[in-house]
């Protein structure tokens, strides 16, 4: 936009010099300044071509740098997810054993009781057959 003004003030520059005197000082000063015109024009495309190429250069590291950012956000929520699973594994395995050594010891106290029941039964069948022996005397 501003190179447009720039243009214009020096075209309308340019007419005014022209229309001042036909003389060759006056032909080479309306040359000079349109080719001074040509020179800006130039540069101003130049430059806005230089500012888009930076635009877009920094959209891409922008872009690249989210693209990685999000592949790392990615990569430790996996990470997270594993170390999870791995935890509750180990609960697992954990709580597994638990109930594995609960029924054995539930086990051995049953034997125990069983062993018990059946000395006191012994003992009781024992204390009987004394008994009858001693009432037949």
């Amino acid at each position: 936009m501003r190179g447009t003004r720039i243009q214009a003030l020096a075209v309308v520059l340019s007419g005014l010099l022209v229309g001042c005197g036909d003389s060759a000082a006056s032909k080479k000063a309306a040359e000079e300044t349109k080719e001074a015109l040509d020179a800006a024009g130039k540069a101003a495309k130049a430059a806005g071509e230089k500012v888009r190429s930076g635009a877009e250069r920094a959209v891409n590291v922008i872009e690249s740098g989210a693209k990685v950012a999000g592949e790392k956000i990615e990569d430790g929520a996996e990470d997270a997810a594993a170390a999870i699973k791995h935890g509750a594994e180990k609960v697992e395995a954990g709580a597994r054993d638990a109930v594995a050594k609960g029924k054995a010891e539930l086990n051995e106290i049953k034997e125990a009781a069983d062993a018990k029941a059946e000395a006191a039964k012994a003992e009781a069948e024992r204390k009987a057959a004394e008994a009858e022996k001693t009432e037949k005397k």
